[in-house]
């Protein structure tokens, strides 16, 4: 009876096992499936936008977006380059994000510092305070931002958007913040003792220390500047003063609807972006895992 006992709790033991595998391989297999199927979403409008990137206009009308036929041409990146403007547009987003992006880090790290260090009446208040501006949406100040920008006569330059992309900024003060956490005030105090002033010791101690989040605030940063279509478009209305998210809305009426010259645009402005997660993936990756743990 014993041994019929035992057997029978093994049996069940293995049908339960059997059911947990089951379970475990058919969640694998629906992720895997589920991953495919986003990788083709994603995948199959760009590798439409690369053939046509390469066709002559003729070719374009006459072939499907997956046809390839009549050979392939390099003159849509001419003209998209060169007639689309998009070389100064580079230039322009260039220096419009790396000083946005200086200022944002130097602005960031010296408030996160601040509150991360200093307790004075209030302190709580101005922390809490930017919790709550993180979740206004923008678009609810643009009318009283653009009457700021008109009074203080800089719109359509490039200062109007370096402000608005470095004053209006939220996030990077708590990326900088959670870095902080974890820094011991005992190196501050250290410092303070050996007769450093407390800027010596942001700027010598604290700031090489936020290395991994300055990195991540980069990225996160550059990304958000290079892809921002809205600001650009409302305070940099001229053509000289293009980026490059205004310089391709403009390829519609430059180019009369030669989409083919706009695919090649498009692949264009995307190569920045993917030498960037090439280079720093790593980087990527290890900012987000880190900023979910800290969660």
């Amino acid at each position: 009876m014993a041994g019929y006992n035992t057997n029978w709790f093994e049996v069940m033991r293995k049908k339960e096992q059997r059911k947990k595998n089951v379970k475990k391989y058919s969640f694998v297999t629906a992720r895997q499936i589920v991953s495919v199927l986003v990788v083709l979403v994603v995948m199959i409008p760009i590798c439409a936008i690369l053939i046509a990137s390469f066709k002559s206009h003729d070719s374009f009308q006459s072939t499907g977006a997956f046809q390839i036929s009549g050979g392939f041409t390099l003159d849509n990146y001419k003209e998209a380059l060169i007639d689309g403007n998009l070389i100064r547009a580079f230039v322009n987003t260039l220096i419009i994000s790396g000083i946005s992006i200086a200022v944002t880090i130097f602005m960031g790290s010296m408030t996160a510092y601040v509150l991360s260090r200093f307790r004075f009446i209030g302190s709580r208040l101005i922390s809490t305070m930017f919790l709550v501006a993180s979740f206004m949406p923008g678009i609810t100040m643009q009318i009283s931002i653009f009457h700021i920008i008109k009074a203080m006569n800089i719109y359509n330059t490039f200062l109007a958007v370096i402000l608005i992309y470095a004053g209006t900024d939220v996030v990077s003060v708590y990326i900088f913040l959670q870095q902080l956490k974890e820094i011991p005030k005992s190196i501050d105090e250290a410092a303070l003792m050996d007769g450093a002033t407390y800027f010596t010791v942001y700027r010598k101690i604290i700031l090489p220390l936020l290395k991994p989040s300055i990195i991540m605030v980069v990225i996160l940063k550059g990304i958000a500047f290079y892809n921002d279509f809205f600001t650009a478009y409302l305070y940099l209305p001229f053509s000289d003063h293009a980026v490059i998210s205004t310089a391709l809305y403009r390829f519609n009426s430059k180019f009369g609807g030669r989409l083919e010259v706009l695919a090649a645009g498009i692949i264009i402005t995307m190569i920045p972006t993917l030498i960037a997660f090439i280079l720093f993936r790593k980087q990527i990756y290890d900012g987000i895992e880190k900023q979910g743990n800290n969660k």
